[in-house]
């Protein structure tokens, strides 16, 4: 019996969101990425997709990745549903 190949199209994520949702899924960590920068970005990603898809812990890494930069100000206005980062940005 052949198999047959399923796609699925997102359009609604970036292929690297979702291979990082992946490697959450299957791995339990945020994945490994080299520039501060490029973490902070795909942290954002990253906290929306958790949030659509209810991975409460990705979220909760998501959170702390952009607690530990000093641009949390700037992502908390854009993000009032997650109090945690709006209580971190008033700090600043």
């Amino acid at each position: 019996m052949k198999e047959k190949t399923v796609y699925i199209q997102v359009d609604d994520m970036e292929a690297q969101v979702s291979k990082s949702m992946l490697h959450f899924i299957y791995n339990d960590g945020f994945p490994e990425i080299e520039k501060s920068d490029d973490a902070f970005v795909m942290a954002q990603h990253l906290l929306v997709v958790a949030d659509r898809h209810k991975l409460e812990r990705l979220k909760l890494i998501c959170v702390d990745k952009l607690i530990d930069t000093r641009k949390v100000a700037i992502v908390s206005l854009r993000l009032i549903g997650f109090p945690g980062l709006k209580r971190h940005a008033h700090s600043f």
